[in-house]
């Protein structure tokens, strides 16, 4: 095999092994973001718009609720029985939107 040869065929497979990293990059990419880049990104902000409509209507701000999430630190630190029940009430109202649209959500994504 020529010399030519030689640095052609190294060529070709640094050239493969190029693709093969590329492709796997792309792959991890759209592994880690559910999809393309782009698909997620338009969902992303289609989702952030009705959330933030939803908390608009009802009069949360993002500072409230980092207001009451400090509130809330405080509190426990304070550690009262009535901060338990609060919590517990909180965990409850939350498991009770939590919990249907993730048991909603694992039934859509079986028949995918």
């Amino acid at each position: 095999m020529s010399l030519f040869q030689k640095q052609v065929s190294c060529f070709w497979k640094a050239l493969y092994i190029n693709a093969v990293v590329i492709l796997r990059l792309e792959m991890s990419v759209q592994r880690f973001f559910g999809g393309s880049p782009g698909s997620v990104i338009i969902k992303l902000v289609f989702i952030s718009l009705l959330v933030g409509a939803f908390m608009a209507a009802l009069g949360i701000t993002p500072m409230g609720l980092l207001d009451r999430l400090t509130r809330m630190i405080n509190s426990l630190f304070s550690f009262s029985f009535e901060t338990v029940k609060e919590v517990g009430r909180w965990l409850l109202y939350g498991a009770a939107i939590v919990v249907p649209i993730w048991l909603i959500l694992r039934i859509f994504n079986r028949f995918r």
